[in-house]
């Protein structure tokens, strides 16, 4: 279902589109509960000068100014959104490399509306083409947000990012240390031996799995033997050693996957 529609505009060129969630984290949902009797804990919404709870119609929403409070109602924030832009305006085009991930927050799908489906192709086919993503700028939940919007496949997909001062600079020093280069070179061959594709339905939540099953079993009364954490590696001295030994726990698993095939292509040829 859409969350919001929407029009992309560059130039003279508008194309109506929808934006659909993309991705959203998924945890268990656990409550509070009252330890002695198991109650659910309610949070209050609570008026320390009146002393007593309010109810969710009494409160309001404001803005600290010159030592005093700005109201504001839903009239407030429609008549700024409607003097900013609804519609998803292109700043500017840049090259596909030039986004730190860094800056990537949410992520949506961007589908044509209605009889809108060619000037969405041309702007897809345009981009994916010239290996470029566009920086574009539009309100939504009381906030004007800033996104990049890229080619994903056969559709558009849009990632909201985080203003230039919201992202830090790292609050942490350290001295530069110097590489050995047999050390970069083994580095190098164990990252080449793990390399792969990006395969994201392979990576899943195995804590919330492993959790999931404690909670199972302790509603039935059951224990459950869940298998021991896997133990930190060996210190090794030697960085070199380290190293060297990784590359050959990596490539044995891998030799002794193609071994079978030898063999039975060495059977069919006698």
């Amino acid at each position: 279902m859409a969350v919001r529609k929407s029009i992309i505009t560059f130039g003279l060129v508008s194309v109506p589109v929808e934006l659909h969630v993309a991705a959203r984290s998924q945890t268990l949902d656990l409550d509070l509960l009252h330890a002695s009797d198991k109650t659910p804990i309610k949070y209050r919404l609570y008026c320390p000068k009146h002393e007593r709870e309010v109810e969710r119609k009494e409160v309001v929403k404001g803005y600290k100014l010159n030592g005093g409070y700005v109201i504001l109602d839903d009239e407030d924030f429609e008549k700024a959104e409607r003097a900013a832009s609804r519609a998803i305006e292109v700043v500017r085009f840049v090259a596909a490399d030039e986004v730190d991930p860094l800056y990537l927050e949410r992520s949506y799908y961007v589908t044509p509306q209605s009889d809108s489906e060619r000037p969405y192709q041309v702007l897809l086919e345009a981009m994916q083409r010239t290996e470029k993503l566009a920086v574009v700028t539009f309100v939504m939940s009381n906030r004007q947000q800033y996104a990049v919007l890229r080619p994903a496949g056969d559709k558009l997909a849009l990632h909201t990012i985080y203003y230039g001062d919201e992202v830090r600079e790292v609050e942490a020093d350290w001295r530069a240390g110097r590489a050995k280069p047999e050390e970069v070179r083994f580095a190098e061959q164990l990252i080449e031996a793990l390399t792969g594709k990006f395969t994201p339905r392979e990576y899943h939540d195995e804590y919330r799995d492993k959790l999931m099953a404690v909670i199972r079993a302790k509603a039935a009364g059951k224990e459950i033997e869940l298998p021991e954490a896997r133990k930190p590696p060996a210190k090794v001295v030697s960085l070199t050693d380290a190293l060297r030994q990784s590359l050959e726990a990596v490539r044995k698993p891998a030799a002794a996957a193609r071994r079978p095939a030898k063999r039975r292509r060495a059977r069919k040829a006698a």
